[in-house]
């Protein structure tokens, strides 16, 4: 095991108390302001461009519009530009129709996104898109790199993505490899592209200075805003901004314990009161039931094991209070498995890869650290064969049920998925038939549109046992349900 470089009790503070004896620097108010509001738009930003890559898994085009200035400018390459409402919707059906059918897979997830804040209510973004495409049901498959950039504006205190470029640099056919895949050398980055020269030259002059990076001040943006904002409204800002970090480094470090089987180290990054779904079972309540179910289904932590199965929790939208000491949050769950010996398909360790979804995770500031309040698995999106046929060559299901999860008899969860009702509905554990690839399970979001304030079929704001359990609430224990909507008010462009 790898050893950690940092404590649970560590890993939710994401700004740790100064023990220099001097203090810093006086900043002036207006600096320290933008600064400040620029933290918050990098965040906001970020959940854009991940909302963005959510909707075009699923090819939700509709959404994808709605996240878009009225004359956004969308460049293919290859494919050619387009321009406005109509055009952005031509370029996102040259990877399909609306929806996706039994067998389609067109995951998109979105890795290492940059962001970087411009003055006057810009920002521009860059981001690895990794393409698992195909139908299961032809027995086709591929995969495609493609770096998104986008650049994004803010209107009446909304990010909209303003310009869309999509760039190929790699295509191959599952089946065939690697060696003979489709290559391109991507283009230098321009000018607004937070990897290009003029973007290190102005972070590397910030830093040689001491001075702020470019950056979108509230008064810039926002002509409403007064010109002196109060300290304690700083703080809280503040406070909003690091939310961010702190619910991410949370978030990472769970994928990182139940990787490594960490049960008591997993369990302690949950708030007291906090809950978590174990798979295909239900949901658990409290530290120590929470530790109990892990230790009761997998066993304490082994010395060794015969293969490993990740969590890659990627792609964050947080949602953060208005008073930043809770969040609702979705990650993406990408989990490639390996095994030390050649492994029979279907086998845990099955080697191959598998994705799913956190859609209504919940973190709470608690006694100065952010901890995990309720945590929701989606799973499985897709799965893989093995690596040999990939996720276009799993049959179609047989019809028969999967095996309920032993943690229902020999340690029964505290609400069971069975009594979700529609929540939990085609997910294996849950409520009517079971849904497996190549079929489509349902994805749920926290969120309505950020843009337009659409609500998506499957919605669901709150932590996911609160309407059969409502002390489960992060409302009940005093902390502020986040915004599911836009962050303000739209307005016609």
């Amino acid at each position: 095991m790898v050893p950690y470089h940092f404590t649970v009790d560590e890993v939710g503070v994401p700004l740790p108390p100064s023990n220099s004896p001097t203090p810093g620097p006086d900043i002036p108010d207006d600096e320290l302001a933008s600064t400040i509001a620029a933290l918050e738009d990098e965040g906001a930003v970020r959940n854009l461009v991940h909302a963005y890559g959510y909707y075009v898994d699923r090819r939700m085009w509709t959404d994808v519009v709605e996240l878009c200035t009225a004359d956004v400018q969308v460049d293919l390459a290859p494919g050619g530009s387009f321009r406005g409402a109509d055009g952005i919707r031509e370029a996102m059906l040259t990877m399909g129709p609306e929806g996706l059918e039994t067998g389609q897979l067109n995951d998109r997830p979105l890795f290492d996104t940059l962001v970087r804040i411009l003055p006057g209510g810009l920002a521009t973004t860059r981001s690895i898109e990794l393409g698992m495409l195909g139908d299961a049901t032809r027995h086709e498959a591929a995969w495609e790199v493609r770096i998104l950039t986008t650049r994004c504006r803010k209107h009446n205190g909304v990010w909209r993505l303003d310009e869309v470029r999509l760039e190929r640099v790699m295509h191959a056919d599952y089946f065939r490899g690697w060696a003979d895949a489709d290559l391109r050398t991507p283009s230098a980055p321009t000018a607004d592209d937070p990897l290009s020269a003029s973007a290190r030259a102005a972070t590397d002059t910030a830093v040689a200075t001491g001075a702020a990076a470019p950056a979108t001040s509230t008064a810039a943006t926002d002509p409403a805003a007064p010109a002196t904002t109060p300290p304690a409204v700083l703080r809280t800002q503040l406070d909003r901004a690091l939310a961010y970090d702190g619910v991410e480094n949370v978030s990472s470090a769970y994928g990182y314990y139940i990787d490594d089987f960490q049960w008591t180290e997993m369990a302690a990054l949950f708030a007291e009161n906090g809950n978590k779904q174990s798979p295909f079972a239900g949901y658990y309540f409290g530290r120590d039931r929470i530790t109990a179910a892990a230790t009761s289904f997998w066993g304490s932590p082994p010395e060794t094991r015969p293969g490993i199965s990740y969590h890659w929790r990627t792609q964050p939208v947080i949602s953060i209070s208005a008073d930043g000491r809770s969040a609702s949050f979705r990650v993406r769950l990408f989990q490639p498995r390996t095994h030390k010996l050649p492994s029979r398909a279907g086998d845990f360790y099955a080697a191959g890869f598998h994705s799913g979804m956190y859609p209504n995770d919940q973190a709470v500031l608690e006694d100065g650290q952010w901890r995990l309040w309720s945590l929701t698995i989606d799973e499985p999106y897709f799965v893989s064969l093995d690596w040999r046929g990939g996720w276009a060559s799993v049959p179609a299901a047989t019809g028969t049920a999967p095996k309920p999860s032993r943690l229902m008899e020999i340690y029964p969860p505290d609400v069971p998925m069975t009594a979700l009702g529609r929540r939990a509905r085609h997910f294996r554990g849950g409520t009517g038939d079971v849904r497996e690839w190549p079929e489509i399970l349902p994805m749920w979001f926290h969120y309505r549109n950020p843009v337009s304030g659409r609500t998506p079929e499957h919605f669901w704001p709150d932590g996911v046992p609160t309407r059969i359990a409502p002390h489960t609430s992060m409302t009940a224990h005093g902390y502020q349900l986040p915004p599911d909507g836009p962050a303000a008010a739209t307005a016609p462009e």
